[in-house]
């Protein structure tokens, strides 16, 4: 009945056409709302992005969300590594190489640079709470292995990172 006097079908078309816009629109305005942000975080601050902390030094200006990401991972991964830790801990020399190898040597690549300074300091056990606790941890995901191995080349980061975590350097 009603239908004899409105055209319903076009009344329906006409209607998912403007929501189809509309929703268009607000997309649009949330990519462009996300591009000012970033905008923003570019000209506000000199690293703004976790990719970018690979070359953090000291005095740098950084977006802070990204030291609260570290701070957080970096509290996780010891909660989580705790077992491991201990065990390497408890190891001897030739123990903590095999167990530094075994948990990171196929998920890190990382220079013989990096290893070199490591093994040094296989005995430190200080030193070596901080290596496993990154290599102990289960890289889930892109953001985990993202941060994992920025700490892991940027020893001063992960050094500025562990001392506002534990007050240690």
């Amino acid at each position: 009945m009603f239908g004899e006097y409105v055209d319903v079908d076009a009344l329906f078309e006409r209607a998912a056409e403007e929501l189809a816009q509309n929703e268009t629109a607000r997309a649009a305005a949330e990519i462009y709302k996300k591009i000012e942000e970033g905008k923003q975080d570019y000209e506000q601050y000199a690293l703004w992005d976790m990719k970018q902390m690979y070359f953090w030094e000291s005095g740098d200006s950084v977006r802070p969300e990204l030291f609260t990401e570290l701070e957080t991972f970096v509290r996780k991964a010891y909660e989580v590594s705790t077992e491991t830790r201990e065990e390497l801990l408890s190891a001897d020399r030739a123990g903590r190489i095999r167990l530094l190898t075994a948990h990171g040597g196929d998920r890190f690549l990382l220079p013989q640079e990096a290893w070199d300074v490591i093994f040094s300091g296989v005995m430190d056990d200080a030193k070596m709470s901080r290596y496993i606790t990154i290599f102990g941890v289960q890289l889930n995901g892109s953001g985990v292995k993202e941060m994992a191995r920025v700490l892991l080349y940027n020893a001063a980061l992960y050094d500025e990172i562990w001392r506002r975590i534990f007050g240690e350097k």
